[in-house]
């Protein structure tokens, strides 16, 4: 069997440093990134306590354009399906799991993506409710 060489990754893959967006700017940004015809990709969440940093991710080839926005726990965040209706999916999750209030997503399945309403809420955010899920009509 023939071995597989593989460059480094660092010739594999060129990373533009991470550019932080206000939450105001975030549908601008995501439009210019349209704009560039640059692929969505994915967003990661991470739950830093009292704020989330999300990152976006953005490719044009090899090349990776991230933006980040950190809001509080509590915050609004805006969908960026408007230039990205791929997106919906990793707003719903984030929604979901996260509990981040996710607006004006363009297919919004209502924390309904992965989980059921005997599910427990937000399972990947750090701060728990201690309230047992209901079921509607009990």
């Amino acid at each position: 069997m023939t071995e597989v060489t593989r460059p480094p990754a660092a010739a594999m893959c060129d990373v533009e440093p991470t550019r932080p967006v206000a939450v105001s700017d975030l549908c601008a940004a995501a439009e210019a990134m349209a704009t560039r015809n640059l692929r969505f990709v994915t967003a990661t969440c991470l739950d830093m306590g009292a704020t989330f940093d999300i990152y976006y991710h953005f490719a044009d080839g090899v090349k990776l354009d991230n933006l980040l926005v950190t809001i509080p726990r509590d915050a609004e965040l805006p969908s960026i399906t408007a230039s990205y209706l791929g997106a919906f999916l990793v707003e719903n999750e984030m929604k979901e799991l996260f509990g981040i209030n996710v607006v004006d997503i363009g297919i919004d399945y209502n924390g309904r993506l992965f989980m059921t309403e005997l599910d427990q809420a937000h399972p990947m955010a750090k701060v728990q409710s201690c309230a047992a899920p209901t079921v509607e009509g009990e």
